[in-house]
C-alpha cells in the first residue's frame, strides 16, 4: 500500500474517477473543508469546491469524516453534499450548480411517555452533604446540604436548619 496524498490538512472520503485518472478529496484547509482533485498521472492537487460543511476530522466519527459523493458516469462533475444542499461541481470550471431536491416523509409518532415530577417538593431526602463537622461535644453533626446550613442531633435526630 502507498500513501498517494496527504499533508497538512489531511486527506479523507477518496473518491477514484471513473476512468483512473483522477482522485477527488476532501481536505481541511484552515477551518474550511474544502473538494480538492489530484491529477493521479503528474501528481498535481487543486481545490475545486469550497461550499462543503465542516467536516468530522475532529469527532468520533463512526460513520466518516464527510458524507459520501460520487464523478457523475462521464467525469465531468462531481456530485457532492454542502450547505444542507446537493451540488454538482464541474471539475474543469469549478463552477458549483445546486441541484433542486425535495423530499416527503412519513413519520409514524408515538405518544410521549411523561411521568409527573414534583419539581420543588416540600421534602426531600439529601443525596450528598458537604463540610460535616460535629460538636466538640461530638453531640451535634453540623452540616452544607442543598445550599443551607443544617444540624442535626447524634445519632439518629431529624436535621433541621440553622
Amino acid at each position: 500500500m502507498e500513501g498517494v496524498t496527504g499533508g497538512p490538512g489531511s486527506a479523507f472520503r477518496p473518491q477514484v474517477s471513473h476512468d483512473g485518472k483522477k482522485l477527488a478529496f476532501v481536505r481541511r484547509v484552515r477551518t474550511k473543508s474544502v473538494l480538492f482533485i489530484r491529477d493521479l498521472e503528474s501528481g498535481r492537487e487543486w481545490p475545486i469546491f469550497d461550499g462543503l460543511n465542516k467536516d468530522q476530522s475532529e469527532a468520533w466519527a463512526i460513520f466518516g469524516v464527510y458524507t459520501g459523493y460520487d464523478w457523475t458516469p462521464d467525469d465531468q462533475n462531481i456530485v457532492i453534499w454542502g450547505q444542507g444542499k446537493l451540488w454538482s461541481v464541474n471539475v474543469s470550471s469549478y463552477e458549483a450548480t445546486e441541484i433542486p431536491f425535495t423530499a416527503s416523509a412519513t413519520h409514524k409518532m408515538v405518544e410521549t411517555v411523561r411521568f409527573q415530577q414534583e419539581v420543588a417538593p416540600e421534602e426531600f431526602t439529601a443525596k450528598v452533604i458537604r463540610q460535616a463537622i460535629t460538636s466538640p461535644d461530638e453531640k451535634t453533626l453540623y452540616f452544607n446540604a442543598v445550599g443551607y446550613l443544617w444540624k442535626k442531633k447524634l445519632p439518629n435526630g431529624t436535621p433541621e436548619r440553622v
